[in-house]
């Protein structure tokens, strides 16, 4: 599928925790979590394509394809993780955007007509 649907459903990872990521060859997985008491759920976004971190501001903070292999950008991912999405926004067909309490975001685009940008595995959408 090409284009970011409108009914991607990004509203069930508000609430949810990045409880951690893992890089690999050409992919990044962001794994999300809710609270035991409420009703305990596991997310993750696996990403391919581009995809961007930006301040509270909006300054942007990292621009990646992928697993960036860069410790920098590892570094910066594990200064957010443990917290909580309080925000989602899609902005089909071009991407989708997590704010975290932080006040940092993340922006998954899908720019790609031939290669997968993204998955939700758990949701069976691959685009």
């Amino acid at each position: 599928m090409h284009g970011v649907p409108r009914n991607l459903p990004v509203q069930f990872f508000v609430g949810m925790t990045l409880t951690e990521f893992r890089p690999r060859m050409n992919v990044i997985q962001f794994c999300f979590s809710s609270p035991p008491a409420d009703n305990p759920r596991s997310l993750e976004v696996h990403v391919e394509g581009d995809w961007r971190l930006a301040s509270e501001d909006g300054a942007t903070l990292a621009m990646c394809e992928g697993d960036p292999q860069q410790e920098e950008v590892y570094r910066l991912i594990e200064s957010f993780v443990g917290q909580q999405v309080v925000a989602a926004a899609v902005d089909a067909p071009c991407s989708f955007t997590f704010t975290f309490a932080t006040g940092i975001t993340m922006t998954v685009f899908d720019n790609s007509e031939s290669f997968e940008s993204f998955s939700i595995p758990q949701f069976s959408i691959y685009v």
